[in-house]
């Protein structure tokens, strides 16, 4: 389990506990309620980033030949491309193909959260180091958390390029 924090010195302003306090004192998450973080952070950020996803792929692939030959992407020439999709398709176009590519990262994300602190903790305990790690610790942690997310998730991607 993981280890409280040594009290804290108190400022002598006060005899509440601040957010801080309460947040030191915090049962760590379970691995479901990481899973579930994990899962909902990975969907939100494909959701919201959809639109810049979708016009960056219509350049990709050079549709309606967006860019001239040897030509280059520019922010204007990207926004004007998304409002070409907008006065087109309607605004949901922007989102076309989000509901994919939310399956694929959600497993993914929650993976990563939820293995990332039992890499770090198994890391931290066997070269000796305070609970947290320190940051060579937590990089191997990161990379290891988001292998296991790549082999776990690999099926999906696999069936996903045979679709």
């Amino acid at each position: 389990g993981a280890m409280a924090d040594p009290p804290r010195a108190s400022s002598g302003a006060s005899a509440s506990t601040s957010a801080d306090d309460a947040s030191a004192h915090a049962p760590e998450p379970l691995a479901m309620e990481r899973l579930v973080a994990g899962g909902a952070a990975g969907a939100l950020s494909r959701v919201l980033t959809a639109p810049i996803d979708r016009v960056k792929i219509l350049f990709q692939v050079n549709r309606d030949g967006l860019v001239a030959p040897g030509g280059s992407v520019t922010p204007v020439a990207a926004l004007g491309a998304a409002r070409r999709i907008v006065a087109q398709e309607g605004v949901t176009a922007l989102w076309r193909g989000t509901g994919a590519a939310v399956t694929r990262i959600l497993p993914y994300s929650a993976t990563t959260f939820a293995v990332y602190p039992m890499y770090n903790a198994a890391l931290a305990h066997a070269f000796g180091e305070p609970e947290s790690g320190d940051i060579v610790t937590r990089f191997a942690a990161g990379a290891l958390a988001g292998t296991t997310a790549t082999v776990f998730t690999y099926p999906l991607d696999l069936l996903h390029a045979r679709s």
